[in-house]
């Protein structure tokens, strides 16, 4: 009887202990759940933050612009007056060049008239008396100085009128254009800032589609982490199904064997005159049946109020983060012949935004495009899966120490990998368009790949 109720508690306890491990499980993927959740609201805070200073930007980018298009407007206005003045400007200069070349011409008849009779009327006098013909000639010479005067006056007034006007018209031709270089240089500094807003209106869009990127990503991850926690649930479900089943079974068993014992203690009775004692030892075996009995269910009453104490203690334990393991004495060969580091493996912070991500990979940037990847260690393929949702084509390899590498992003799987085939180390897992992303663990903990090549 003893022997039983030992492989009955021994079963118990193997069920259990597989019960604590999907508790354990479980806790730790809902630790991550709530993790990932947090990561979420502060990403959607950063979101929103980030719209409100796209709204902004644009906002001021509308009002410059708004100013822009005035000040282009007043421009444009004020060439056409210009142009119309430089027109003006050059009639009049052709006009005052004509009066100019006019007022020249009679300066230049009116001497030489001048001249002309001067001297006849001069030698005149020298050699004859005065008569009434040099007397007509004097007056006509009067008349006609009188009537040159005159012309050179009105051309002098004309060509006074139109220099004045010309004057005004280059006033206002320097007022213009000082006005007008005045608005072109305000015209480059508003350019200059409307191309400053465009260019920090773009850098924000850029960030908040990253941002929106790193948000469906995060939610990506919390669908699958939810899909995982229901089927962990689910096998937990059947685990307790199977410790319910196995606790009926053997309930019925003892029940079983005790009603045996009971009809072989009265045959031995009938046959014995010890029926007393036997009756006593039957009634304190059956008691102890119903003990023992009642001890089963006691135990299985403590194994699920333990599976509710060891709950505390994996939050307790998954809340120190994600563990990292020691890569001494481990050497790996690297996954790519050629390549740089793009994203480091560990904890960092986002410059800008000050969000705290933790990267439990490296991402490899190929020297060149198509490039062949490589097995890092001998190892077995546990996992070959084409479009395996956003890690692309991935490839697991188990090697030995607890050892696992993942090979992810590739643009192709080799055709001769195959889930359970050994392969050495250096042998050709697939390839990759440029970038390579690496991950290795050890006992359920991350490796720093960095470490390792």
């Amino acid at each position: 009887m003893k022997f039983f109720i030992l492989l009955s508690f021994f079963i118990c306890s193997i069920f259990a202990a597989d019960i604590k491990k999907i508790e354990q499980k479980i806790i730790y993927n809902k630790n991550i759940l709530d993790q990932t959740k947090e990561a979420q609201d502060k990403t959607n805070s950063k979101i929103k933050t980030l719209a409100n200073e796209l709204t902004k930007e644009e906002d001021a980018f509308e009002k410059i612009q708004n100013n822009l298009d005035s000040i282009s407007s007043k421009i444009s206005a004020n060439k056409l007056v210009l142009q119309g003045a430089k027109v003006k400007i050059n009639e009049l200069n052709k006009q005052s060049k004509t009066i100019e070349q006019y007022i020249a011409s009679v300066e230049a008849n009116i001497v030489k008239s001048v001249v002309e009779k001067y001297t006849m009327t001069l030698g005149k006098d020298l050699i004859d008396k005065k008569s009434a013909k040099e007397i007509i000639e004097k007056e006509k010479l009067q008349l006609m100085f009188e009537n040159s005067k005159d012309a050179i006056m009105k051309s002098n007034l004309q060509y006074f009128q139109i220099t004045t006007q010309k004057n005004d018209n280059d006033a206002q031709r320097k007022t213009l254009e000082t006005f007008i270089a005045s608005g072109v240089a305000e015209e480059k500094k508003f350019t200059d800032l409307k191309r400053e807003r465009e260019s920090k209106v773009s850098t924000l869009r850029e960030k908040h589609k990253s941002y929106q990127q790193e948000l469906k990503a995060i939610v990506r991850q919390q669908n699958d982490l939810n899909n995982l926690l229901s089927q962990l649930n689910i096998v937990k479900e059947t685990e307790l199904e199977k410790i319910k089943s196995e606790q009926a079974r053997q309930q019925r068993e003892q029940l079983k064997k005790a009603k045996l014992e009971e009809l072989k203690l009265a045959k031995d009775r009938k046959n014995s005159p010890k029926s007393k004692t036997d009756s006593t030892t039957a009634i304190a075996t059956n008691e102890e049946t119903r003990i023992n009995s009642k001890d089963i269910k006691m135990l299985s009453k403590e194994v699920l109020e333990n599976d509710a104490d060891m709950k505390v203690k994996n939050i307790g334990d998954t809340t120190q983060g994600i563990k990292v393991s020691s890569s001494s004495g481990i050497s790996m060969q690297a996954p790519l012949s050629g390549y740089t580091v793009s994203k480091k493996f560990g904890e960092y912070f986002d410059p800008i935004y000050k969000i705290k991500l933790y990267n439990d990979s490296v991402t490899l940037k190929a020297n060149s495009k198509n490039e062949k990847v490589y097995s890092a260690l001998k190892g077995q393929v546990v996992y070959a899966k084409n479009d395996a949702g956003s890690l692309g084509n991935v490839v697991i390899l188990k090697h030995a120490g607890e050892i696992h590498t993942i090979y992810s992003r590739l643009s192709q799987i080799a055709p001769t990998i195959t889930v359970g085939k050994v392969i050495p180390q250096g042998y050709v897992v697939g390839r990759i368009e440029d970038t390579l992303v690496f991950q290795a663990t050890k006992s359920n903990k991350y490796l720093n790949p960095e470490e390792l090549f």
